[in-house]
């Protein structure tokens, strides 16, 4: 096996990234490398905003306080894989490009992604939106989950 050193897992909070998540931290505990968890919140529209007829920075405040907490409780489970080896990073703005320029900035050495996240739609394709630009321009080696993949944790 590679050893891999600097692994990257985007996490949405989906079932799908979720198991990519597991596999990626059995990765880094097996490599003995550093995992890093990047959740990117991409925030309510302005059209939701104005419907729901609350301020950006209340529903702004409010979603990032959220995303800590779920990206606190993901760094958890994922550090029960591989203790002591998990950070977490919460990014903003364009899924695919903020984990692009993490990547980048990182030298990460292997990325582990969902094949589909939380905005699955169409059963027509077989990447997700995201994943499918990330793996055409990642910079390292990828592993694309699938969301039916299983993994014995432990």
């Amino acid at each position: 096996m590679r050893s891999w050193k600097n692994i990257c897992c985007p996490i949405d909070f989906s079932a799908s990234s979720r198991k990519a998540l597991v596999h990626a931290a059995e990765l880094t505990r097996e490599a003995r490398g550093q995992l890093a968890l990047v959740h990117v919140h991409e925030g309510a529209s302005a059209k939701l905003r104005r419907v729901l007829g609350v301020s950006s920075r209340e529903v702004y405040d409010e979603e990032i306080a959220e995303a800590k907490e779920s990206l606190a409780r993901e760094v958890e489970r994922a550090d029960a894989i591989a203790p002591g080896r998990v950070s977490a990073q919460l990014a903003g703005g364009d899924a695919a490009e903020s984990i692009l320029h993490y990547l980048r900035n990182h030298c990460c050495d292997l990325l582990v992604v969902a094949r589909h996240g939380g905005a699955m739609r169409s059963r027509r394709k077989t990447l997700g939106r995201v994943a499918e630009k990330i793996v055409k321009s990642a910079p390292c080696t990828v592993i694309v989950v699938r969301p039916d993949a299983l993994f014995a944790v432990g």
